[in-house]
């Protein structure tokens, strides 16, 4: 999922769905979150962003294929003092399923272009947060139950340098009462 405006407003169009395939588009004339909203160097700052999706989805005879990809850039120029800043986000995402299995996985990559204007900026919002993460998982569902395993793996860097990281497994059940 790619989410770096929150919940900012935006205006969406989602096409029709024809022969298995729907797209979309999306404008967002204020991509900042909430919390930088307030703050005073960035509140008036240029932040629009724009994203594109589409989502495949069709069932041939017993086996099921989805498909999406998405993509957004936005330029929050001027958002903080002395930097122009840049990126371009886009994820990809699949799932076959037969037979009450289902395995599936997901791609994301964030590419964020800093380029301080004043030498001494050192604000964390000019941090790159740049990076990618990937999910794989299966899950089993069979009349009212379901169980599933997934493992999900993120990382993130400031500098160029993946300076963060953390990976998840998770396992789950459920039963439809």
């Amino acid at each position: 999922e790619i989410d770096t405006d929150d919940n900012g407003e935006k205006i969406t169009y989602v096409a029709p769905t024809f022969y298995g395939l729907t797209v979309g588009a999306s404008y967002i004339p204020q991509a900042l979150t909430e919390d930088d909203r307030g703050l005073t160097d960035i509140s008036s700052a240029n932040s629009e962003a724009y994203g594109v999706g589409a989502l495949y989805a069709k069932e041939f005879g017993p086996v099921g294929l989805k498909l999406s990809g998405g993509w957004v850039t936005y330029d929050v120029s001027g958002a903080v003092a002395g930097v122009t800043k840049k990126s371009n986000e886009w994820s990809v995402g699949t799932q076959v399923s037969y037979a009450g299995f289902t395995v599936g996985g997901s791609y994301l990559k964030r590419d964020v272009d800093n380029k301080p204007t004043n030498a001494g900026n050192t604000d964390w919002r000019v941090a790159g947060h740049q990076g990618q993460s990937w999910d794989v998982g299966v899950s089993y569902a069979t009349g009212p139950y379901a169980v599933s395993l997934s493992y999900f793996h993120g990382a993130s860097a400031n500098t160029g340098d993946y300076t963060d990281s953390d990976s998840v497994v998770s396992l789950g059940g459920a039963y439809d009462l």
